[in-house]
């Protein structure tokens, strides 16, 4: 598959991610988390920090430097902060083992769904997913093989916008 947003497997059998800024898009206000529950996965928002503000108006604390502005020039400016959302695998209950013996088909899926179950189970990946374009997913054909096997569980393609 060759299309932008895929990861491909090369001539020497090597993967490569293809993913590129304009692949991202915006998710649809109506989204609705996606449950497996015989997986133990959930696909849904994981959302980065959040950013320094961005008129520099931030604490050393908050940004790692002290004041760009005046506290008079910070109250003329409006302030933003921004944080990136991803769709992203969660477990659905963090106590339970991920179920996705069906694609055992070949040496290495086994502990790529081992070491898949780890990630989701402890820090960081338990708070924030793992993102479904991450080249943690995509750069291992182990991987790529459960994340294409549970977006074609889930109709993922069809019920958003992946």
């Amino acid at each position: 598959n060759n299309e932008p947003g895929q990861a491909t497997m090369s001539s020497d059998a090597k993967l490569q991610s293809k993913y590129q800024l304009r692949d991202y898009g915006t998710v649809p206000e109506n989204f609705t988390d996606v449950k497996d529950e015989e997986s133990n996965i959930r696909i849904s928002v994981g959302y980065g920090s959040w950013s320094c503000c961005s008129s520099c108006c931030c604490s050393a604390g908050t940004c790692g430097h002290e004041y760009a502005l005046t506290e008079e020039q910070c109250k003329m400016i409006e302030s933003y902060r921004t944080r990136t959302a991803h769709l992203s695998f969660f477990k659905i209950n963090i106590l339970r083992a991920v179920n996705l013996k069906k694609i055992v088909s070949e040496e290495g899926d086994a502990d790529a769904i081992s070491t898949f179950d780890r990630y989701l189970s402890t820090a960081p990946y338990m708070l924030t997913g793992i993102a479904v374009h991450s080249t943690l997913l995509t750069t291992d054909r182990h991987w790529l093989k459960i994340r294409n096997y549970l977006f074609e569980k889930n109709n993922c393609g069809r019920r958003i916008v992946c």
